[in-house]
C-alpha cells in the first residue's frame, strides 16, 4: 500500500479546504443588536424598607442620605408604610459587583461552596463564557434566585474540529485530570468526543453551522462564544498538530454572528491578537474574551498585540466591550522575569486607559478557576490607571449591565433593583470614599 507524504497530503487538504462554500475571508458585518428594553426582577409585593444612616455611592463620590425599597426596588420618598427600618451604621452603600468571564458554576460539584465564595466577595451577576450544556442544566435550580447569584450562560463554545476549548474539556471527561497525561495520551483524546456537542461544538463550514444551529439553539443559551485564534491565517498558520491550536474559519464565525443577532443574541469572541480583534469588530461581535495577547507572551504582545486608536474607535462606535483579564496574564511571567512583568503590566495599563478613551467599555471578569473576580479588580487597581470611584463604577455597573443588558441593575437609583453592599472595610470601598 502506498504512503502518502506529508507534503501532498497538506496541499491536498489545502486544495479541499479551498473549495468549501465558505472560504475564509469573514463577511460584512452582521446587523448591530437593537437597544435592550428596560427591564427590573421586582419582588412584589415585597416589605417596604428605609435603609438609614449610610454612605451611598452615586457613581463619582459616596453621599449621605437614607434610601427607601419597595416591592424591590429603589424609590425617593418614603412610601405610606414602611415595614422595617434598618440603620447601616456608617457604613459605605455601593451596587452589587459583578465578573463577565469566567467557566464555573458548571455542575453541582462544588456550586454551593462557589456561590457562598461569589456573594461572600459581594459578586451578584456572573457570565460564564464556555460551560457544559449539561451542567448548566444541573446547576440552574440553584441559581437565579434571592439567595444566589444571577447567571448567564454561553454553554458549549463554538470552534473548528480539535480547536479549542476542546483540550479544556475532553481530557478531563475523559478521566485524565493531570494535564501531564496528556501529550502521551494526545491521539486518543483527539479520537475522543464525549463532550461534543455539549461543552464545545465542531463548525468547520457553513453547511455545519446550518445544520447544528437548531440545536445549539435548542440549549437557550443566554450569550454566544466564538473562538479566533490568529483567524486570518487558519489555513496558512504552520500547527505543531496538538489539539487546540485554532478556532473558527473567518467566515464561518461571521456567519455565526450573524445568526446570533437575528436571534437577539449577542456573541464574545477569545481572541489572541490585535488582528482577531480586527476580524472580529468586522464581523460584528458583541465583545471580547481577553485582550489581544492576554497569555503574557512580551514579544508577542508587542509585536501583535498592540491595538491601534483606529481599532478602538471601531470597536467603541459599535459598543464593543472587553475582559482583558489582566490577572491571569502576569501568571505566565517567573519571579525571575520581574523585568518583563513590569513591561507587560505597563502594556496593559496602555491599552486599558486608551480603551476607555475611545470608547470601548472594560468589564471585570477573572477567568481563574475557583476565584471570584476580585484579583481582577485588584489586577486593575495596581496598573494605576482608574480612581477607584471608575474602578468601582466599572466593575458594579458597567459589567454588571453588559452581562444583562437593559436590566435596571448597578446603580443605587430610584427605580433599580434593590441590590446592595454595605462595606464597612470593602478594599476599594473605603479608598474610593477618600477621593
Amino acid at each position: 500500500m502506498k504512503s502518502v507524504t506529508p507534503a501532498l497530503l497538506l496541499f491536498l487538504i489545502s486544495l479541499l479546504l479551498s473549495a468549501l462554500p465558505d472560504g475564509s475571508q469573514a463577511q460584512p458585518a452582521a446587523a448591530r443588536l437593537p437597544r435592550p428594553a428596560a427591564y427590573v426582577r421586582a419582588n412584589s409585593p415585597s416589605r417596604s424598607w428605609e435603609l438609614r444612616n449610610g454612605h451611598w455611592f452615586d457613581g463619582q463620590r459616596f453621599k449621605d442620605r437614607t434610601v427607601f425599597v419597595r416591592n424591590g426596588l429603589f424609590q425617593r420618598r418614603r412610601p405610606l408604610h414602611v415595614d422595617t427600618v434598618v440603620d447601616l451604621r456608617g457604613q459605605w452603600v455601593v451596587p452589587p459587583f459583578a465578573e463577565a468571564h469566567n467557566h464555573m458554576l458548571d455542575g453541582t460539584a462544588g456550586l454551593p461552596e462557589m456561590i457562598r465564595k461569589y456573594l461572600a466577595d459581594g459578586v451578584y451577576y456572573v457570565q460564564v463564557l464556555t460551560n457544559s450544556r449539561s451542567g448548566a442544566e444541573q446547576a440552574r435550580p440553584f441559581l437565579n434566585r434571592p439567595q444566589s447569584v444571577d447567571v448567564a450562560y454561553a454553554h458549549g463554545g463554538l470552534t473548528s474540529t480539535l480547536g479549542h476549548p476542546f483540550m479544556a474539556y475532553e481530557p478531563r471527561a475523559m478521566g485524565l485530570y493531570d494535564p501531564s497525561q496528556w501529550a502521551t495520551q494526545q491521539n486518543r483524546i483527539a479520537r475522543s468526543r464525549l463532550r461534543e456537542n455539549d461543552a464545545y461544538w465542531f463548525l468547520d463550514s457553513l453547511p455545519a453551522v446550518a445544520a447544528k444551529w437548531p440545536h445549539i439553539m435548542a440549549g437557550r443559551p443566554d450569550v454566544l462564544k466564538i473562538y479566533l485564534l490568529h483567524a486570518r491565517e487558519y489555513d496558512t498558520r504552520p500547527r505543531s498538530g496538538k489539539p487546540g491550536e485554532q478556532g473558527l474559519r473567518p467566515a464561518v464565525a461571521a456567519e455565526i454572528v450573524r445568526r446570533a443577532h437575528a436571534k437577539g443574541l449577542r456573541v464574545y469572541a477569545h481572541i489572541e491578537t490585535a488582528d482577531d480583534f480586527r476580524l472580529g469588530v468586522q464581523m460584528g461581535v458583541d465583545g471580547f474574551a481577553h485582550a489581544p495577547t492576554y497569555g503574557g507572551n512580551l514579544a508577542d504582545t508587542l509585536v501583535s498585540g498592540a491595538l491601534t486608536a483606529a481599532d478602538l474607535r471601531a470597536a467603541g462606535r459599535r459598543g464593543i466591550v472587553v475582559t482583558p483579564t489582566v490577572w491571569v496574564g502576569s501568571t505566565y511571567f517567573a519571579p525571575a522575569d520581574s523585568a518583563r512583568l513590569r513591561a507587560f503590566r505597563a502594556f496593559q495599563g496602555r491599552q486599558l486607559r486608551a480603551m476607555v478613551r475611545h470608547g470601548v467599555r472594560p468589564l471585570v471578569g477573572a477567568d481563574w478557576w475557583g476565584e471570584t473576580p476580585v484579583g481582577e479588580a485588584l489586577a486593575w487597581e495596581e496598573l494605576g490607571v482608574f480612581d477607584h470611584a471608575m474602578l468601582l463604577r466599572l466593575w458594579s455597573e458597567t459589567t454588571a449591565q453588559a452581562i444583562f443588558p437593559g436590566r435596571r441593575i448597578g446603580r443605587l437609583v430610584p427605580g433599580y433593583e434593590a441590590s446592595l453592599l454595605g462595606c464597612t472595610d470593602n478594599y476599594l470601598c473605603v479608598r474610593a470614599k477618600f477621593r
